[in-house]
Parts: structure tokens; sequence; C-alpha cells
């Protein structure tokens, strides 16, 4: 892990940053104190090129590895599936992904039903950056399966 300042806040915008959404601005709030404690902070919106998603997912895989904590709020909404070129692309970049959590890497399967807020959170876990978990309580039932891969085996 690394022991620098970057915090990388996970979540999907529609849920906790949009005007109108049910944590409206909560990203945005988060950013500015963790800013006043002398943190880099960035989302995943910084990485994304207008038109062209097709390297996301390694853009933020390569920020989080450097990073020491990301901030996963977990909501209602999953988000959106990440990009099926994006995915190879991280893949192709990281073939030993999640080999240290054998168990979860054989439960995602193909990891083709991650997105994007999700992988965020397996890449802290694949480069052994610290994870902070929040769920709010409507995420708790509509995202089990994914706050369930988190807790491991049971």
């Amino acid at each position: 892990m690394s022991d620098n300042n970057r915090v990388f806040i996970s979540c999907v915008s529609r849920e906790f940053q949009h005007p109108g959404a049910p944590f409206a601005g909560l990203r945005e709030h988060l950013a500015r104190q963790l800013v006043r404690a002398d943190c880099e902070v960035k989302w995943q919106e910084v990485f994304r090129q207008p038109g062209d998603d097709t390297d996301t997912v390694r853009k933020v895989g390569d920020y989080v590895r450097n990073c020491a904590a990301v901030i996963h709020l977990i909501g209602e909404q999953p988000g959106d599936p990440a990009n099926a070129k994006a995915v190879v692309d991280f893949l192709q970049a990281e073939p030993t992904f999640l080999n240290n959590y054998p168990e979860l890497r054989a439960a995602l399967g193909d990891l083709s039903d991650l997105t994007y807020t999700q992988w965020e959170a397996f890449q802290a876990l694949h480069h052994g950056v610290r994870l902070f978990l929040y769920v709010t309580p409507a995420g708790i039932a509509a995202q089990l399966r994914h706050t369930r891969r988190h807790r491991g085996p049971a």
C-alpha cells in the first residue's frame, strides 16, 4: 500500500453527486474535506474522455494502485456497466487481477457484470489499497450480492 495522500472516491454520481440525487453533493463535500486535510482526491469521471471509455478501467486502476485509500460509497444504484473493451484492456495490463483472492476472483466469473463503480472497489483490493465501504440503507438490499463479495465466503 502507498503511504501518500491520494484518495479515490468511488460512487455512482447519479446517487451521490448530481442535483436532485438522494445524496446530492456528498462526493463533492467529502472531496472538499479531504482536500482540506491535504489529500489529493479523484473520482472516475476525471479519467473518462468524451466518446471513448475503452481504457477507463485501466486509467482508474493505475491511479488506484498508488492511492492511500479508496472510499467506496454503495447506494441503491450499481452504476453503469463497464465497457467490454475497457475490461479487456485492463485485464491485458493486469493479468494477475485478484490472484491473492482466488475465491473472490472465481466468484466474479468473467467480470462482465461489474459496473465501473464496482471495478473501483475490486481494484483497491487487487492493489492492496485500504478500502472503506459505506452502504446506504437502500444499498444494503439493492446491492446485496456486491456487498457480500466484499465480506468473503460465509
